[in-house]
């Protein structure tokens, strides 16, 4: 089976097998694509000279930049253990597997990040309707 869009993500506190339904929450889809909204970035200080001249100091590896990707997801829980689960994760280093990925092996692409901060929940009428949307924030720890 090949990868493809899913309507939910994993986080994992030990590397996932393949198959494995574990750690499975909702992203919210609007329109089809998850609310997972990756931010790449890299660690660099730019900076100017005492002439004016611009400097860019980036931490590379054998010349190339290096890059990291941390997650902004909003998140979809139905019931309020679902939310306690999630955030009993938090402050923890963690395998995640995005909304994109292979339904029949999740251990295909799978990152290692830090749960670093949940942010407002917001209530959706009631649970059994809306449920719980919940904004989180994930560090790139590979």
């Amino acid at each position: 089976m090949a990868a493809d869009w899913q309507d939910h993500f994993h986080l994992l506190e030990m590397a996932p097998a393949s198959g494995e339904t574990n750690g499975e929450y909702k992203a919210l889809a609007p329109s089809m694509k998850p609310r997972a909204m990756p931010e790449p970035m890299v660690i660099a200080a730019p900076r100017r000279a005492l002439d004016g001249t611009f400097r860019a100091h980036v931490l590379q590896s054998g010349g190339v930049p290096v890059r990291f990707v941390d997650w902004s997801i909003l998140v979809k829980l139905d019931t309020w253990p679902e939310y306690e689960a999630l955030t009993a994760l938090l402050g923890k280093t963690l395998y995640y597997v995005p909304n994109y990925h292979d339904q029949a092996a999740h251990d295909g692409d799978v990152q290692l990040v830090f749960f670093d901060k949940v942010g407002q929940l917001e209530m959706q009428g009631p649970l059994v309707n809306g449920g719980i949307h919940i904004p989180i924030h994930l560090v790139d720890a590979g």
